[in-house]
């Protein structure tokens, strides 16, 4: 194998694919690259047995093959040198780097020794809008659940169906539900084949896929691929991401939307983001409690904090039903979900003090959230 490269485009791609690399690898081909080139183009593959990675970058090849590298010695040199043509050459499994008056050799091993990924032939499950797949991604991801204590809720669940996908989030806290509708459906076109309708996709490979997507060129339309595999493949421009589903029976989260309110309100978005906020400053120091009160025309947004003092905000509003409806919540939640929402306005629907509360962006339709409220006490129901 011999080919020629530029330096930014290799350390870019190298940057891209390092998060699919096992820090702790149990075999050391899994702490490797693998380098392949043909047909004009370099392959940088990684994989950690849970996430794999393919992202490919031009080159000029003047012969083709494949080796596998140690992915951060590798990294870190090609990191080091300046912008600009890198030579490169496989010899007797050792490959050899020059630029100028630098040059290095390093061992690798053969490429057959590097796991296989799956190819998902002909088992497209849909093609999405790229640009709303990932703004529902970043709607989702955000109340998946980060420790291992329910494999599960570290997941997204998506439905997929012929007119596109649900796709939910939950960390027993807190719920999103996002509707996303298909551009492209190839589930009935092909017979006899094994296909997915529900699929536990890890939060993290799928946080991979929004920073990915930021990198690569992604134009138009992202793909998505699975089958009996077990895994998942997603086609994000020229590029792909791999990663196991997570077994398991996900929770019936229809059960937790609120049917029933007694109460709405709806507001300026930014005034009550930057209301919660302040309101942070106090709640900190008393388990990130934020208190709303329901009155005529206005909500108003509280904290207290024995170390500090107390804060209370009035916000001007459209309120409907229960006058006097006091309900509290995690401060953390309510901003995680202000920061993934991007209208002008709010809705708040309230279904009692001890009941979930259903926030919605009343200019996105297929899209809700849900968080648990917190209970007071007494002494807490008063500023």
């Amino acid at each position: 194998m011999k080919f020629s490269v530029l330096q930014e485009n290799l350390s870019k791609g190298l940057t891209s694919v390092s998060r699919a690399i096992a820090s702790k690898a149990q075999l050391p081909v899994l702490g490797y690259v693998l380098l392949r080139a043909e047909k004009g183009v370099l392959n940088l593959t990684t994989t950690n047995l849970e996430l794999g990675m393919v992202v490919p970058i031009g080159v000029k090849i003047q012969t083709e093959g494949a080796i596998c590298i140690p992915a951060k010695v590798f990294s870190e040199l090609v990191n080091e040198l300046p912008a600009g043509e890198v030579f490169l050459e496989v010899e007797e499994q050792r490959l050899l780097i020059k630029q100028g008056a630098f040059k290095a050799d390093l061992a690798g091993m053969a490429a057959g020794e590097f796991p296989t990924l799956p190819t998902f032939d002909r088992q497209k499950l849909m093609e999405f809008p790229a640009e709303d797949f990932l703004a529902s991604l970043k709607k989702v991801i955000f109340a998946a659940a980060t420790d291992d204590g329910r494999p599960t809720l570290t997941g997204v669940c998506f439905n997929f169906s012929g007119e596109g996908s649900q796709m939910a989030a939950t960390d027993g806290f807190r719920l999103s539900v996002v509707k996303l509708a298909s551009d492209h459906n190839e589930t009935e076109k092909v017979e006899e084949r094994e296909t997915i309708e529900e699929a536990i996709i890890p939060a993290r490979a799928l946080a991979e896929v929004v920073r990915l997507a930021s990198e690569e060129e992604i134009g138009d339309r992202i793909c998505v691929w699975g089958g009996k595999e077990r895994q998942v493949k997603f086609v994000i421009g020229k590029a792909e991401l791999l990663t196991r589903l997570i077994d398991g029976e996900y929770p019936d989260y229809e059960k937790i939307l609120p049917k029933d309110k007694v109460a709405t309100f709806i507001g300026d978005r930014e005034t009550f983001q930057r209301v919660v906020r302040m309101a942070a400053i106090f709640a900190r120091e008393n388990a990130n409690v934020v208190k709303f009160t329901l009155e005529k025309g206005a909500m108003t947004i509280s904290a207290t904090s024995q170390a500090l003092g107390a804060n209370e905000s009035k916000i001007e509003g459209r309120v409907e039903g229960e006058d006097g409806l006091v309900v509290a919540f995690n401060y953390r939640y309510l901003l995680d979900f202000l920061t993934n929402t991007t209208g002008e306005e709010i809705k708040i629907d309230f279904s009692g003090a001890l009941s979930p509360g259903l926030f919605t962006d009343p200019s996105v339709k297929d899209f809700v959230h849900v968080i648990m409220p917190v209970r007071l006490q007494s002494e807490d129901r008063q500023l």
